[in-house]
């Protein structure tokens, strides 16, 4: 995440906090935009499934017509 780059200052958690502190917002927006992010691929993940599962029907119900045999 870019803005946790920004904001966060490696092995100084005083500067970290005073970034946070001083740039309340943009940490809030990072959140935001994460949740947003993470609801985006788990519609992605449930439209895929819907769009889909019609497929695993069609090639179950085909009774032998591949051999699975190894």
């Amino acid at each position: 995440m870019y803005i946790g780059r920004t904001l966060m200052v490696r092995d100084d958690a005083a500067a970290t906090i005073h970034n946070i502190a001083v740039h309340e917002l943009l940490f809030r927006f990072g959140i935001v935009s994460d949740l947003i992010a993470g609801l985006g691929c788990l519609l992605a993940a449930l439209a895929l499934y819907e769009l889909l599962k019609g497929v695993d029907r069609k090639l179950g119900s085909q009774d032998g017509a591949t051999s699975r045999s190894q």
